[in-house]
């Protein structure tokens, strides 16, 4: 009952604590064990032997010791595998959390409305777990230098072993703030998926390098065989992004993303022990005097040093801790049967639909749905999952386009919501101080639309795979016939148009007279009347917040919307000489942003590779 009590709380955020979730957060916790007492044994072997009269000699205080600093890293793993998210989360104000106190105990409950409403709610969850997290860090942290610093014999002086256990722990507190808040201030809890999966980020170099040393030797040994070569040694270099291995060897995979991730975080781990030392100094005016003691100067040099090496290798175990965290997480999982499985022949993609629709939105299981749906796509490891995408009813097309376009059209919604509430007046351009409620809430608006940017890239690119693969994989026509093609045409060209605009980019492409196509149909120029929004003269700032990744999703969106015209050149080349081309590629309906003669315009722009 407890058990289950404690996976409920510990995994609620994480979609429910599924099998994928749970087993690497285990597995998490196994290697963070591993590496820790590997840091252990050496920081005492090497670095604090120094100090201490019989370093090796066994007693069952070091035994309690070990036992403690494995306490304090366990409470810290848990607690950072608590707040991570793929996502940026928005914290409450303490002026929030404390009106929504007082709303709480002054006004009476009411069964038709809540008193708190539920993205309140979330926001000051989010805030109680990062307060909770940077306290546990202090704790933690002063548990882990007790323990290491505990046996030196640097603090003989001090006679009672309460004061050596104050001030060691006094030195741990600092630290643990220090880091806490540094952690949770540059938001180093959101997971970062890499590049090249089934390994960290930190190694994307060195993996690329080890893959293109294979490619050659495959290459040489296939033209001394006169064998054909291996498709998975025949990548080019940009493929290099999508490579997988069906059975990953799982540890030369950790074992090379620590050797990559090593020297960073030893550098992470000295650059905050000497702000740790700074900030111990300033503080240590307020210590009573008990603590602070009349100590030689050889004494005092020698715990001034011991606090160093302490802090030095508590923060190396937590960076080491936050790499294998952010390496494990984001690995890749695949959710399919096993290839030649009687569900594999049957419905391959069932379980990964499963995941993508039923799991908790934005969760960490849904992000790896996303990603594993996006490699399928882009990628030619798994064609035969790619190829049950176009069964003859068409219906598991339906169901992977629909999921993936929501995303993106309610992005879409989101920022031309944002548009039209701007002001369209360029002489109300004001300083940041100036500004009105409403124009500093659009703002707010248009920065969470960007907080999913990582999934709406692999919506964008998902969709855009898949129309570009149903020119020759789709043997019964269903993307066509459907209508997807037009769809995702649609509402890739809106999206774009609508990032553009936010980013203070022209709507009006072309003059009416110089838009006319082969047939003698002259193009009207659509002016939606529309100048700079404060949210368009916001985003041209290169310091505004989201302007690195309205401009990354503006790069996404083109390069999308390239690949399909790339694909359907000729038909679309066919369909703008009868003058058929909005009628073929543009939904009928009202698009998202924007209006069909805009996004035609857009379109033809793309089509002659004129699109910036």
């Amino acid at each position: 009952m407890l058990i289950s009590i404690v996976e409920r709380s510990l995994f609620r955020d994480k979609d429910g604590g599924t099998k994928v979730v749970k087993h690497r957060f285990l597995g998490f916790l196994i290697w963070q064990a591993l590496q820790s007492t590997a840091v252990f044994f050496l920081s005492k072997t090497l670095l604090l032997s120094l100090f201490t009269r019989t370093p090796f000699k066994p007693s069952f205080l070091s035994i309690f010791a070990f036992i403690v600093f494995h306490f304090s890293l366990l409470i810290f793993s848990t607690s950072l595998f608590i707040i991570s998210s793929p996502r940026p989360q928005r914290a409450a104000s303490p002026f929030e959390l404390l009106l929504g106190t007082a709303r709480l105990i002054l006004v009476p409950i009411s069964n038709s409305q809540p008193l708190l409403s539920p993205d309140f709610r979330l926001r000051a969850r989010a805030s109680i777990s990062f307060v909770l997290f940077v306290a546990v860090s202090a704790v933690s942290a002063s548990l882990s230098v007790i323990t290491l610093c505990l046996s030196c014999n640097a603090f003989d002086q001090l006679k009672q072993r309460r004061l050596v256990i104050g001030k060691l722990g006094f030195w741990g507190l600092q630290i643990g703030l220090l880091h806490g808040v540094h952690y949770v201030y540059n938001k180093r809890w959101v997971l970062q998926f890499p590049i090249i999966q089934g390994y960290s980020n930190l190694i994307n170099w060195e993996l690329g390098k080890n893959l293109r040393e294979r490619e050659e030797k495959s290459v040489r040994r296939t033209q001394a065989s006169d064998e054909e070569t291996p498709d998975f040694y025949m990548l080019s270099h940009w493929n290099f992004d999508w490579v997988y291995w069906e059975q990953p060897l799982y540890l030369y995979e950790v074992g090379v993303s620590f050797k990559m991730g090593l020297p960073l975080a030893v550098g992470k781990a000295l650059k905050l022990s000497a702000a740790g030392y700074v900030l111990s100094a300033i503080l240590a005016f307020v210590l009573p005097y008990e603590f602070k003691g009349q100590l030689p100067v050889g004494n005092f040099i020698n715990e001034q040093i011991l606090f160093y090496i302490g802090s030095f290798v508590v923060i190396l175990c937590w960076e080491l801790c936050h790499h294998l965290h952010q390496v494990l997480h984001t690995k890749r999982s695949v959710f399919a049967p096993p290839k030649g499985s009687a569900a594999a022949e049957t419905n391959p993609s069932e379980p990964l639909l499963a995941a993508l629709e039923e799991s908790t939105p934005k969760s960490l299981l849904q992000y790896l749905a996303y990603l594993d749906l996006c490699m399928v796509c882009e990628g030619n490891v798994d064609p035969w999952r790619r190829a049950a995408f176009f069964e003859e009813s068409g219906e598991t097309y339906k169901r992977v386009i629909s999921v993936c376009s929501i995303p993106v059209e309610q992005f879409t919604r989101n920022v031309s919501e944002v548009l039209e509430s701007s002001p369209v007046d360029n002489s109300l351009q004001l300083s940041h101080q100036l500004r009105s409620p409403n124009e500093q809430l659009a703002d707010s608006k248009v920065y969470e639309s960007f907080d999913d940017f990582q999934l709406l890239a692999w919506c964008a690119r998902i969709v855009a795979s898949l129309t570009v693969h149903s020119h020759k994989e789709d043997r019964f026509g269903v993307a066509q016939l459907s209508g997807s093609n037009a769809a995702v045409i649609s509402t890739l060209l809106s999206s774009l148009l609508a990032v553009e605009t936010l980013m203070g980019k022209k709507t009006n492409l072309q003059s009416s007279n110089t838009l006319m196509d082969p047939a003698g149909i002259k193009w009207a120029t659509l002016n939606p009347g529309r100048r700079d929004s404060a949210a368009g003269m916001a985003g041209r700032r290169k310091g505004s917040p989201f302007y690195a990744k309205a401009y990354s999703m503006a790069d996404i969106l083109k390069t999308s919307i390239y690949g399909i015209v790339s694909a359907f050149y000729d038909e679309m080349s066919h369909s703008a000489k009868a003058g058929l081309l909005e009628k073929d590629w543009i939904i009928s309906s009202k698009p998202l942003y924007g209006t069909r003669e805009l996004l035609s315009q857009k379109l033809r722009l793309f089509l002659d590779f004129q699109a910036s």
